[in-house]
């Protein structure tokens, strides 16, 4: 992992304090009260040092658990606070014993006046309550780099008041607390997390399993890409400014990735562009800026990319809103970062709900919604791509053409819709293989023929056509393909002496 990525996570830049508070995200909750739920799978088929312990024992790997799901309320129900979910990161790190005191000192933030102020801001999410009744779709929120499961709480229980169940864990490493530098052995130990909560989630008798969604942050957006492609109950996945777009050689390297096995639709909400004066400064590549190799090769699903054009990387999540201070070079104002945020948080759901909720009557076409936003070009810009038509390779065609003894191959071309033609010296190879099999020389001589209408102007596919005919004793024909090919390409000798012979 580069230098820049670890900066951006534990968010160390040249800053200023940010004047933000939970109130000024000023999220459009749904209907739902929010509970949370603090719990723990374990995993035993693989093993885990507790750093904290200080001892060589090892133990089956512990799972945490942060759930946030629709819950009942009570009109005695108290609203828990932001220190309830740093809380949860001192657990997950391993600190259990700390003061709480001394969290902000300890981890990563400040401890100024602001953001000790922040911890005692009440939040959405009421502690233990009781689920609302019914079955909910699910995302599985995969935290970044080495975070806690309690980073992006405010987009975690806003998703829940509109009727999710989201369910994170803390991104940790393969044998203990520590990551080993965004490694292909920390991608694959992070996926395989999240693989083993799906597989857990028939314990939840309040989750539909047939609607999962996966959802990341930096790493973990590159991690749940890679649980997606393995995992065909996955249906959706939501990536926020994934490492999937910056460390695609990482995923490449896996031997589970297989770019044509990731086929559900697909949304990637990137930071700003990284202005040159940053890139010059931090020694960042500027194709960083624009590549996006993954996205490229995406053709089995819709796929979305949105550019927050007032979100630099560590604004998408709540800590890092609320706690990280402002990079000077490049965050824009708290004012604009905490909107931006809420519009991160209102197309995140409506990605997932036209992808997970599309029994519901009220369901709104996402493309439909990206069109008709005024916000589009002012806040963030977007790309989209729909679903391309299924390829096609050209050994796949002949099996079809074989099936009707390779008659009217045009036209069974043209109905299959593909977007792709066939390379035209693999329809020759093909042509004339099959033509020098006795068995098979009509056969062959309709590939060529089929060849020539899907490329008119290739004098070469004529040569060979004519030849065709010329061996097969068919001269008439012979000296119709014979003489196109002339046409396109004068100087052809073979065709010359052919034509010479038959003529005689």
């Amino acid at each position: 992992m580069s230098n820049y990525f670890l900066a951006l996570l534990f968010f160390i830049s040249i800053s200023a304090k940010g004047q933000t508070s939970v109130a000024d995200l000023n999220l459009d909750y749904g209907p739902f009260e929010v509970g949370y739920r603090y719990t723990e799978i374990v995993d035993n088929s693989r093993s885990y040092s507790v750093k904290g312990n200080w001892t060589t024992t090892m133990v089956a790997r512990p799972i945490p658990l942060s759930i946030w799901y629709p819950a009942k309320s009570t009109a005695a129900s108290t609203p828990m606070k932001v220190m309830d979910y740093m809380r949860v990161l001192k657990l997950e790190e391993e600190w259990e014993h700390l003061p709480d005191s001394l969290i902000l000192n300890w981890f990563y933030y400040a401890p100024n006046a602001q953001n000790k102020a922040h911890l005692l801001e009440e939040v959405k999410a009421v502690n233990d309550q009781t689920v609302r009744q019914g079955k909910y779709p699910v995302v599985v929120y995969a935290p970044s780099y080495g975070a806690a499961s309690s980073e992006n709480f405010a987009l975690c229980e806003y998703l829940a008041s509109h009727g999710y169940v989201v369910i994170a864990s803390p991104s940790r490493g393969a044998y203990n607390r520590s990551f080993t530098g965004g490694t292909l052995l920390d991608l694959e130990t992070q996926a395989r997390d999240i693989e083993f909560i799906i597989d857990a989630l028939d314990d939840f008798s309040y989750i539909d399993t047939s609607r999962i969604a996966t959802m990341g942050f930096s790493f973990g957006g590159m991690s749940n890409v890679l649980a997606s492609i393995r995992n065909k109950q996955i249906k959706a996945n939501v990536s926020l400014d994934g490492s999937v777009k910056y460390q695609f050689k990482t995923l490449a390297a896996s031997p589970f990735y297989r770019q044509d096995e990731f086929a559900i639709p697909f949304i990637h909400f990137s930071q700003k562009d990284i202005p040159a004066l940053v890139l010059e400064q931090d020694g960042i590549d500027p194709a960083l800026n624009t590549d996006f190799e993954f996205y490229d090769r995406l053709s089995k699903a819709p796929a979305y990319q949105l550019k927050m054009l007032d979100l630099t990387h560590g604004n998408f999540s709540s800590f890092g809103v609320l706690f990280a201070n402002r990079d000077q070079r490049q965050d824009k104002s708290d004012q604009l970062i905490m909107e931006s945020y809420s519009i991160l948080a209102e197309y995140s759901r409506y990605f997932l709900d036209a992808y997970l909720k599309t029994q519901d009557a009220t369901t709104t076409n996402f493309d439909e919604i990206l069109n008709s936003t005024s916000l589009s070009s002012e806040r963030f810009t977007y790309q989209a791509k729909a679903k391309q038509s299924p390829k096609m390779n050209l050994a796949q065609f002949n099996e079809l053409a074989a099936k009707q003894n390779y008659s009217d191959l045009l036209n069974l071309y043209t109905s299959l819709n593909l977007e792709q033609k066939f390379h035209q010296g693999d329809l020759n190879n093909l042509g004339l293989h099959l033509f020098f099999n006795p068995e098979f020389q009509q056969s062959g001589i309709a590939v060529l023929k089929f060849a020539t209408e899907l490329y008119p102007e290739s004098a070469n596919l004529f040569d060979s056509l004519g030849e065709a005919y010329f061996l097969s004793n068919q001269y008439p024909e012979a000296i119709t393909a014979f003489e196109r090919s002339l046409v396109l390409y004068p100087e052809n000798v073979n065709a010359k002496n052919r034509l010479k012979a038959m003529k005689q």
